[in-house]
């Protein structure tokens, strides 16, 4: 034990001012940390959905392991089509003159979308559903050569006719469309028309959406997916494109390793421009990195707790309406992104997702984030979460303890509270917690010197 920390303690005793309350079973002890946080929860600055807590999915292989990550706070399953499997193969042609009864949906192979789309709706997934792949038969001659199948439609009344039944036979089961994936770093447009990936883009998103909208008025469509986080190529495209006005209702990019501060807002001020104010913004694929190397922070290092907290944290700061990681899924399936072990059991780094989303009622509705001003090390934000309560989640990402002075403000509250206390740390079980109190004066109280454990992430709910 640090010498400071010892002769504290042992003065604290010796003065009956010692602890402030118990967790973990360890006291926390006044140091005179300069951390703290203010929270004021009378200043809004931005909301939330409850969809921050998603992942990217290939099917799980039950419905008990679905039903795990349901619980443990997982709430959106991004899942691709893969259109190029539903569909038999043929040719452009054949497909136009309906040779065999091609046109015919239930000759097509439906067996894998609707398994794993069938297990995450029991489990009560919302799913924003890929539409993606081109059919080699349907590809330029050059790209059904090289087996590519992230290639331009050629026959755009063939892929509309294939995309409006596709989202015929799944409509029921999806909460939202995605318009491809990474067109940016796949879209290939070799041996078709297209001069560019990004006029090629505009296009199939057009031809995708417009057949989607034609059978529901109401569903949530948008794009591009970007594999480059600050690119805005494709989003200026896709905004200025008169023939997308309402066909357009989202955003979505995907980043890795750590997102500089203020993307989503930019992005945000990118749409009021052109007219779009409040525009969601979806990103829809998010991890330490993109490389399969079977990086421990990609799966289950304790040190990914942290990085998981900051990460939703700064998120929340900027008001996305989405939230998906990559990836959610079985140990076998899913190679290092995964987020159960190979003995069934969930990877710490899911201990956050269950703190934010579960404990702090995150995940259940829409939430109002409040102003919060961080000093010293520590990373924080407040919110009021869909049922009203004031929620606090703070995160320390070195490997020591750490002390912080949490300053609330709320001017409506007076009177002592109950403060139920969550941590996602190395040898924390999923809602274990401690209690609290707190006394509102004059529309202030402050949780003093509060630990907060190296590598870990802390909630605190104020009831």
């Amino acid at each position: 034990m640090d010498i400071k920390k010892l002769i504290n303690k042992r003065l604290t005793t010796l003065l009956l001012s010692g602890c402030t309350l118990l967790m973990c079973g360890a006291l926390i002890i006044k140091t005179g940390s300069k951390n703290s946080i203010e929270i004021n929860y009378s200043v809004k600055t931005g909301t939330t959905d409850g969809l921050m807590f998603g992942g990217n999915n290939y099917g799980f292989s039950t419905k008990t392991i679905s039903d795990m990550h349901k619980k443990a706070g997982f709430n959106v399953a991004r899942y691709d089509s893969w259109i190029n499997d539903i569909v038999p193969a043929t040719t452009i042609s054949d497909y136009k003159k309906n040779v065999s009864g091609i046109q015919n949906p239930k000759m097509w192979h439906w067996e894998r979308i609707d398994n794993d789309l069938n297990i995450l709706n029991a489990s009560g997934f919302k799913i924003l559903l890929i539409i993606n792949y081109c059919p080699l038969w349907l590809a330029s001659a050059e790209q059904a050569h090289n087996k590519n199948i992230n290639a331009v439609p050629m026959d755009w009344a063939v892929y509309e006719d294939i995309v409006k039944k596709v989202y015929q036979h799944i409509q029921s089961k999806v909460y939202a469309i995605e318009v491809w994936n990474e067109p940016d770093s796949g879209l290939k447009v070799e041996g078709s028309s297209y001069q560019n990936a990004v006029s090629a883009y505009t296009d199939l998103y057009y031809h995708t959406a417009k057949p989607i909208r034609a059978i529901n008025s109401s569903i949530k469509i948008g794009g591009p997916a970007v594999a480059n986080t600050y690119d805005t190529e494709y989003y200026n495209a896709l905004l200025n494109d008169k023939r997308l006005k309402n066909l357009f209702d989202f955003y979505s990019y995907h980043f890795y390793g750590v997102q500089k501060p203020g993307n989503i807002t930019l992005l945000k001020k990118l749409a009021a421009l052109k007219g779009r104010p409040n525009f969601p913004i979806y990103i829809t694929e998010w991890n330490y990195s993109a490389a399969y190397n079977k990086d421990p922070m990609n799966t289950n290092a304790y040190e990914a707790i942290p990085f998981i907290g900051n990460t939703l944290i700064n998120q929340l700061k900027e008001s996305p309406s989405m939230s998906i990681l990559y990836c959610m899924d079985d140990y076998k399936k899913a190679d290092n992104f995964y987020t159960m072990d190979a003995n069934g059991v969930l990877v710490p780094k899911v201990s956050v997702i269950n703190l934010m989303s579960v404990n702090l009622g995150l995940g259940a509705g829409i939430n109002t984030i409040v102003k919060s001003n961080c000093l010293g090390s520590i990373n924080g934000v407040g919110a009021v979460n869909h049922a009203g309560k004031m929620v606090v989640c703070l995160v320390n990402e070195d490997g020591g303890n750490k002390y912080v002075d949490i300053n609330l403000k709320q001017s409506s509250i007076y009177g002592k509270k109950t403060v139920s206390i969550y941590f996602a740390a190395k040898g924390s079980k999923f809602g274990m917690y401690k209690n609290t109190t707190v006394t509102f004066k004059n529309g202030k109280a402050t949780i003093r010197n509060f630990n907060i454990p190296g590598n870990s992430v802390a909630g605190l709910k104020i009831n």
